[in-house]
This record gives structure tokens, C-alpha cells and sequence, in this order.
């Protein structure tokens, strides 16, 4: 049996967009960001923005709640789309607290 899992935690890119259909969906992208320092003591980054896809209820929810600068932990699997890969979300936690606008 083969299955993927993938677990990413960062901060949205933009507002959650929301895709036409017959279901709900929601698409956002959320970047990641590594941080080290070199033998020679300066510092790097590196980011890494991966697109997010919900359906259903969930993407309700994302579309509602979430906004550009959130921080998300999203738990899914990659799946192929128009020739690349999305992460097809299960769940998606809110790691800060709501903001007042």
C-alpha cells in the first residue's frame, strides 16, 4: 500500500482564493522559512511557498477565518494538478490568534 503524508507549517502568502465548482474550494499559498548560520558565521534563509488546496467545509472555514500573514499548520497529501503539485489539505490549524481587522 503506498501513501503520502505531508505536514507544512508557515504563514499565508495572500488571502485564500476561492475556486469555481460545484463543491467549495479554497486555494492559498503558504511559505515556509529555514534559518541557519554558516561556519563562517553569516546568516541564510531559505524559503519555500507551497500552494494549498481545501475542499468542502474546510474551504469555507480557510476562506472565512484565514488572511494573508496567518500562520497555518496543514496536514495532507501532494497530489499532480495541470502539471504540478498542490498539497491536498485534511485539516488545517490556525497557529496564532484571531486578529481584529
Amino acid at each position: 500500500m503506498d501513501y503520502s503524508l505531508a505536514i507544512v507549517g508557515g504563514r499565508l502568502v495572500s488571502d485564500p482564493e476561492r475556486e469555481e465548482g460545484e463543491i467549495p474550494v479554497a486555494a492559498f499559498d503558504v511559505v515556509t522559512t529555514r534559518k541557519w548560520t554558516k561556519k563562517d558565521g553569516t546568516k541564510s534563509e531559505a524559503k519555500t511557498t507551497i500552494h494549498v488546496r481545501t475542499e468542502r467545509r474546510l474551504a469555507e472555514i480557510c476562506l472565512q477565518f484565514l488572511k494573508k500573514g496567518r500562520g497555518v499548520l496543514v496536514v495532507g497529501r501532494f497530489e499532480e494538478r495541470s502539471g504540478s503539485y498542490v498539497l491536498a489539505a485534511d485539516t488545517v490549524q490556525f497557529l496564532d490568534g484571531r486578529k481584529e481587522e
